[in-house]
């Protein structure tokens, strides 16, 4: 899972607000496209949380995205909906950079229960990307 949103003034970046930061200043950017995360708007996981609170729910509840994508492909679709400059980024492997441990290649949750349970409505990424732009 990846969450996003608007940043905040002086907040910590996201994949989002980093694309577009590093792009609307012309700058050249290195994005893993063999590893696969569910991009998660920091507002539907609210919302998740909302739902679950309000209807008293018990048990484990799975609240992200359900749209698998690279962090490659996210920054493409960024590029698209700000009209950036898609030859600034790099597709690259994630041995590419050093973490401290190995990051899994698919991540994510089965989100069924929640769902079906709650009502818990994900929106898609590129739907987000057209609402915050």
């Amino acid at each position: 899972m990846l969450v996003y949103g608007t940043r905040l003034s002086g907040g910590r970046h996201n994949i989002v607000s980093w694309a577009r930061e590093k792009l609307e200043a012309g700058e050249a950017i290195k994005v893993v496209h063999d590893q696969f995360r569910t991009p998660t708007y920091v507002g539907d996981l609210a919302a998740g949380v909302i739902l679950a609170v309000v209807q008293k729910a018990r048990g484990i509840y799975h609240v992200s995205g359900t749209t698998m994508m690279t962090p490659y492909d996210m920054v493409v679709q960024v590029a698209t909906q700000w009209n950036f400059d898609k030859t600034l980024i790099t597709a690259v492997t994630a041995s590419t950079f050093k973490e401290i441990a190995e990051r899994p290649k698919r991540t994510g949750f089965v989100c069924d229960k929640a769902i079906n349970e709650l009502g818990y409505r994900p929106r898609l990424f590129t739907d987000i990307l057209k609402q915050i732009h």
